[in-house]
């Protein structure tokens, strides 16, 4: 019974992720018109980047308190060089973002 019990949290726990970045994924698209394909690339940045403070540091409050200001400062920089310049050109974003994508990985 208890394997069943941590295989439905994990289950949940996942299916929360995902609805997060197609959540992410809408968002973008819907308000800013922009295709991002390298909207994954960042949630793994964001996981990686936690992880790393989180064993440099062994505080979770700290991890949780540095890593989303490195992220809004990525997200910022990422926003007015490549995201800003391109604005309302569809076809350009997804050129944009793909090689972003590329360059993230």
């Amino acid at each position: 019974m208890e394997l069943v019990a941590a295989l439905a949290i994990n289950g949940l726990v996942w299916g929360l992720i995902i609805a997060l970045i197609a959540l992410g994924l809408s968002i973008n698209f819907g308000l800013l018109d922009i295709i991002n394909l390298a909207h994954g690339d960042f949630f793994m940045v964001g996981t990686v980047l936690t992880r790393f403070v989180l064993s440099a540091t062994g505080n979770y409050w700290l991890a949780f308190l540095i890593v989303p200001i490195i992220g809004l400062a990525l997200g910022a920089l990422v926003e007015r060089s490549v995201i800003q310049p391109i604005r309302g050109m569809a076809a350009l974003s997804i050129a944009a973002t793909f090689g972003l994508s590329i360059i993230i990985q």
